[in-house]
């Protein structure tokens, strides 16, 4: 794997439940961004996803929004103009489960909720799910960690 791109924008996820918010880093200047999305529920997590993997058109923002009981991938245009929900078809993600942890690097990207595990390279798409365990139905993931050598 070659270099990372430099970004001409860099994202993140800051705040928490209803305080949370995406916000652009910017060096000099104050960013004054008025673009804003509201949701009925509280968005627990949220994560900044790979342009490599999820940019179809190799411009635009996507980012994965874990709530309470669901996830959704939203994707912000590439003038930061307008936002709008992925269909979850297109994605290849589990987002009918709260997601617990996301690592997107290049084009790999692991996602892990409270009943399954995707891993998408690419080209691949790997889903582990605890269906495909003899253990109870019952059984919920609280706690994940992606360790990377990166």
């Amino acid at each position: 794997m070659g270099p990372l791109p430099r970004p001409d924008s860099i994202f993140t996820c800051v705040g928490k439940g209803s305080n949370g918010a995406i916000t652009e880093l910017r060096h000099g200047l104050e960013a004054r961004i008025g673009l804003f999305m509201d949701y009925e529920q509280p968005i627990t997590q949220a994560w900044p996803l790979s342009s490599l993997s999820f940019s179809y058109d190799g411009e635009s923002s996507h980012f994965l929004l874990s709530f309470v009981e669901s996830s959704v991938v939203i994707r912000m245009s590439s003038d930061e103009a307008s936002i709008e929900v992925v269909d979850s078809e297109d994605l290849g993600l589990d987002l009918i489960h709260r997601t617990i942890e996301v690592l997107s690097q290049g084009v790999v990207t692991i996602q892990v909720t409270e009943q399954s595990i995707v891993i998408i390279d690419g080209v691949h798409r790997y889903v582990n799910t605890s269906q495909h365990h003899e253990s109870p139905t019952n059984t919920t993931v609280v706690i994940s960690m992606i360790l990377t050598n990166y």
